[in-house]
């Protein structure tokens, strides 16, 4: 098959395409490949392998990251660390579920990163990112924006996002 063409791929939970046998030689066959739609628990299977690593690096530039939230097959339903080890080139994440002080962490550890979307469940009353947004404000060249996607029985589904201006993020 000739995958040439190819330029986004998505990796569903617990796929076989995750082992990293099968995406490597997805990863060598379709050299157009720029963006990625993957689960956490499957970046720590990605993280322990160097070859795909090395492409993923170089290749993909655009990253939905899932978060799996029940125990199994992940071992940290939330952990984000990983991201800046396999994907370290990325421009444009959006990942799902994730917590709040996530941001500060990708956002200083991806330096090419330049948009961040996170879609994320709130109550009324629960103001998780208000925090976020707080330390954001204090750095320079940073425009984020807040959207309600649904409003169902008093819990919103939110996304929060923002953009940097690489020149100049510091405080």
């Amino acid at each position: 098959m000739n995958l040439s063409n190819v330029k986004h791929l998505e990796i569903p939970l617990c796929s076989q395409t995750t082992r990293p046998t099968i995406l490597l030689e997805i990863l060598k066959e379709a050299p157009n490949l720029s963006s990625l739609n993957i689960y956490n628990c499957a970046v720590d299977i990605l993280k322990t392998n160097m070859e795909i690593c090395r492409y993923t690096s170089e290749m993909i530039k655009k990253l939905q990251f899932c978060v799996y939230s029940q125990p199994n097959p992940c071992q940290k339903p939330h952990d984000v660390s990983s991201i800046h080890k396999v994907f370290p080139n990325v421009e444009h994440l959006t990942c799902h579920q994730t917590q709040p002080d996530s941001c500060l962490f990708l956002l200083n550890n991806l330096p090419k990163l330049s948009t961040l979307t996170i879609h994320f469940y709130q109550s009324r009353d629960n103001g998780s990112f208000n925090k976020v947004k707080e330390e954001l404000s204090k750095l320079k060249n940073i425009f984020f924006y807040e959207e309600i996607l649904r409003d169902i029985q008093h819990v919103k589904l939110m996304a929060f996002g923002f953009w940097i201006d690489r020149g100049d993020i510091t405080t």
